[in-house]
């Protein structure tokens, strides 16, 4: 299930943070140095017959920032200290996922059962949305991309890019807690 960013008690510095990656970051190559490949580090399959290692079509590229004290970047700050004033949030990342590339569909934790509830829901929202076909999928849900996307994580997901440029992104952690129910 998708959920409404306005269910969120601090809705409104959600929005704030966007902008301030907007902001902070006009394209991914003022932050290229701190984007790491995830299938570089990240070893676990997916939910597909082929590996991600073994793909031809994955630019998929994560930069976990906040709150991360030893990887602290400096044009991020403003973003962070939104981010400290937000109840319930776990972590946050800046996702690039590059041009014809794909994020296969997979789950979080790969340790955990399929549609396992968890204590926080990802907030996946573009600030960077390139113009084509592009999408993400939670579930059987196709997500309005040029909106924030909140969901379980251990929902199978994937998204796609099949533009010529490259879509930069704020995914953070934050705890259900801090939703109202809808």
């Amino acid at each position: 299930m998708l959920h409404d960013i306005k269910t969120y008690v601090d809705h409104d510095k959600f929005l704030q943070a966007v902008e301030a990656a907007k902001t902070a970051i006009p394209n991914k190559f003022c932050i290229v140095e701190h984007l790491v490949d995830v299938t570089e580090y990240d070893d676990s399959p997916d939910l597909t017959e082929i590996h991600p290692k073994d793909r031809d079509n994955i630019d998929f590229r994560i930069c976990i920032f906040h709150p991360d004290k030893d990887n602290q970047i400096p044009r991020l700050k403003p973003v962070c200290d939104i981010l400290e004033s937000m109840q319930g949030v776990e972590r946050a990342a800046i996702i690039n996922i590059g041009p014809k590339s794909i994020m296969p569909k997979h789950i979080d934790d790969m340790e955990r059962p399929l549609y396992e509830e968890t204590p926080f829901y990802n907030v996946f929202t573009g600030f960077h949305i390139p113009q084509g076909e592009l999408g993400v999928k939670v579930g059987e849900d196709i997500a309005d991309v040029s909106k924030p996307i909140i969901f379980n994580a251990q929902i199978p997901h994937e998204a796609w890019n099949h533009t010529s440029q490259d879509w930069l992104s704020l995914l953070i952690y934050i705890n259900k807690d801090t939703f109202k129910k809808e």
